[in-house]
């Protein structure tokens, strides 16, 4: 995970290199969310959005 902003972080490794292996993005995005929710407090996390984003390597996979 790197810095970007105060509310803001990214992780290395994008989304579309998990084409071959889906389990393993939803793996990597549990560890982003587990992240969030220890920075957030417990009573705001119904009302904190999260966004996921994604880069156009993301767009170009074929749905599957």
């Amino acid at each position: 995970m790197w810095y970007l902003s105060d509310d803001c972080y990214e992780y290395c490794a994008g989304l579309s290199s998990f084409v071959n292996n889906p389990s393993e993005a939803s793996e990597h995005l549990v560890v982003l969310l587990q992240y969030a929710a220890a920075l957030v407090p417990k009573d705001k996390h119904g009302q904190t959005p999260v966004y996921i984003m994604a880069t156009a390597g993301l767009r170009l996979l074929d749905a599957r």
